[in-house]
């Protein structure tokens, strides 16, 4: 569903009563920019409000003047984005916004909010798996896919196994692991893929709690009116969206699958699940919770000598070294794991698909 959106609203649709609290930002070929963000203070009271950017153009008609509002819609309502909005709460979300703007000394109508001009729209969703390495798995292989063919002008961030971010003209693509992104804040904010994650922390008490859970996060940002128009016209027809049009589940979905499927076109799903160390390894420790990590190995070493050599060189190797009451103790452990990785892209299709929301409770 929808995360964090900005909201462009002209003068006449909002009263700015304590414009003090604006701090100067910077002056570009006279246009003016003022800014007021949520501070540390109010997030470690989890207190979450939108940032404000107040804009003074020059223009034939004298000085125009418009106010954009940004902030995390789920956040807005929840204090947190783990939880999903659906489209039944866009009334909560406006009255939540519209009591946001008036305790920062800003005055706008629910009417005006709703057919705001939208200037920023970053869809996305959760998607929960119940192994370790699925969102390893998932971030790894599509950093090996040839992406740049499909999105040009491309730069790419990697942080190995919880993120990939790529940055394009229009807009940014992001899938990154949600648990690390939220020990990674507990540090520094500067650290995690999304801004105001202090607010968030109180999950991490619930979600690692979770056994076995791991949370993958698809988003796409898009940033500026032109490229939200580009990106919502094939689903609404439409070439200058309000709040209420992009406030919709079907919109995200459509979106999102798109970028998947664009995302996802040349990884080569045959060759996942191969005979590797750490594919097997990551197969081995998905289907043995209670095992130690010198087991887990030596299982895994065992495995891939006896693939390339045989068994009987495997035992003869180790009877000559360490006796023969050793192998009973290794031929224990060598369980061949099953294939896991196809499953979990084929997982990521199906939650798209379904586009069920998430939340705490499930």
């Amino acid at each position: 569903m929808i995360d964090t959106v900005k909201l462009l609203l002209h003068k006449g649709q909002y009263q700015l009563i304590r414009r003090g609290e604006l701090h100067f930002s910077s002056t570009e070929r006279g246009v003016k920019r003022y800014i007021r963000n949520p501070s540390s203070i109010e997030l470690k009271a989890g207190v979450y409000l939108p940032k404000l950017t107040f804009i003074q153009r020059p223009s034939p008609l004298g000085i125009q003047e418009t106010l954009a509002v940004e902030f995390s819609a789920p956040k807005l309502v929840y204090g947190n984005n783990f939880n999903e909005l659906t489209d039944d709460d866009f009334t909560i979300v406006i009255t939540n916004l519209e009591a946001a703007l008036k305790t920062m000394g800003v005055n706008v109508s629910s009417e005006s909010l709703i057919d705001a001009k939208v200037v920023a729209w970053h869809p996305s969703k959760n998607i929960l798996f119940n192994e370790y390495f699925a969102t390893q798995t998932v971030i790894n292989t599509l950093r090996k896919a040839d992406v740049s063919r499909t999105y040009t002008d491309m730069k790419t961030d990697f942080s190995d196994g919880e993120a990939m971010h790529y940055h394009c003209n229009s807009k940014d693509i992001v899938v990154y692991d949600k648990l690390a992104d939220l020990l990674h804040s507990k540090v520094s904010d500067k650290r995690a893929k999304e801004s105001h994650s202090q607010i968030q922390h109180s999950l991490l008490d619930v979600l690692t709690a979770v056994e076995r859970l791991s949370i993958l996060r698809f988003e796409l940002r898009f940033n500026g009116a032109a490229a939200v128009r580009r990106a919502v016209k094939p689903v609404l027809g439409t070439i200058s969206p309000t709040f209420e049009q992009v406030f919709s589940s079907q919109l995200s979905r459509a979106v999102l699958i798109q970028h998947w499927h664009q995302l996802t076109t040349d990884v080569n799903y045959l060759g996942l699940d191969t005979g590797k160390p750490l594919d097997v390894l990551q197969n081995y420790l998905t289907e043995h919770d209670d095992m130690t990590p010198m087991s887990a190995l030596a299982a895994v070493a065992a495995l891939l000598v006896a693939n390339q050599d045989g068994v009987r060189a495997l035992r003869q190797t180790l009877d000559t070294r360490f006796g023969k009451h050793f192998w009973s103790r290794i031929k224990g452990l060598m369980q061949s794991p099953q294939p896991h990785q196809l499953k979990h892209f084929t997982h990521v299709e199906q939650v798209l698909g379904e586009f069920e929301s998430v939340n705490i409770s499930s």
